[in-house]
């Protein structure tokens, strides 16, 4: 049996470091922010398979029909336990688990943390076709509220003006707690200084997405209701 420990690491250099992908359990990490508020959620894609498995940027594809079976523990903070059996396609709905699942090629895992603290989670894999088993840790990670936010234009601030005549401009955000990466859920911050705020990303970084009526120099703010505020200026020509 072999243990693993997943940190924070680049999804690439994730499976460049797994491929080719030898029979037994794999884990790819999707999200694993080494900080994250209460409620959002450690994601983990777990699979089994040989070298012949098709696989994304984001998530592995194919392997066959594997079977497994794999158990989850959590330390240090309670979490819930939800599994995506047909990840990456997601046809079913998620199942909140009590510790054990079985699963059939990928399937995604979400350990979602319901309290402050220092998270660390364990999970068992066994392949039914191959009898290997691994334990992968993931983390620890710190599970509390962002104490501070930072806003910046990585794309220069160029505005795009769109057909209907706003100029669209996309910041990036970054929570940090502690100095360390931090998730969230960026619908919950207070926007001001721009229209219609749109947000995507992840705790890599959530991009902003803004809108502005014409040319004119603007101070954006996005505030956490925990606190940090971020501010940006920014001039359209």
């Amino acid at each position: 049996m072999n243990r693993r420990t997943f940190v924070a690491l680049p999804i690439i250099a994730l499976f460049s470091a797994c491929a080719p992908l030898e029979m037994g359990p794999q884990l790819l990490c999707r999200e694993c922010a080494p900080a994250m508020e209460a409620g959002q959620a450690l994601e983990v894609v777990v699979w089994v398979g040989g070298s012949d498995c098709e696989y994304d940027d984001r998530a592995v594809v194919s392997c066959g029909q594997e079977r497994f079976e794999a158990e989850v523990t959590c330390d240090g903070a309670p979490c819930q336990v939800e599994v995506w059996r047909d990840y990456p396609l997601l046809r079913d709905e998620p199942e909140l688990v009590e510790g054990g699942f079985m699963g059939e090629d990928r399937t995604l895992v979400r350990i979602v943390p319901e309290g402050e603290g220092t998270l660390g989670a364990e999970v068992r894999v066994r392949s039914l076709v191959s009898a290997e088993e691994e334990v992968f840790e993931v983390g620890p990670t710190r599970i509390g509220a962002p104490d501070a936010l930072e806003l910046s234009c990585p794309r220069e601030c160029r505005a795009q003006q769109d057909a209907s005549g706003d100029f669209l401009v996309r910041l990036e955000l970054r929570a940090t707690l502690d100095g360390q990466r931090l998730a969230l859920d960026p619908a919950q911050l207070e926007v001001s200084g721009g229209a219609n705020p749109l947000w995507s990303g992840d705790s890599d970084g959530y991009e902003l997405a803004l809108r502005f009526p014409e040319p004119g120099t603007y101070d954006v703010q996005v505030r956490h209701p925990a606190g940090p505020v971020a501010e940006y200026t920014l001039t359209i020509d």
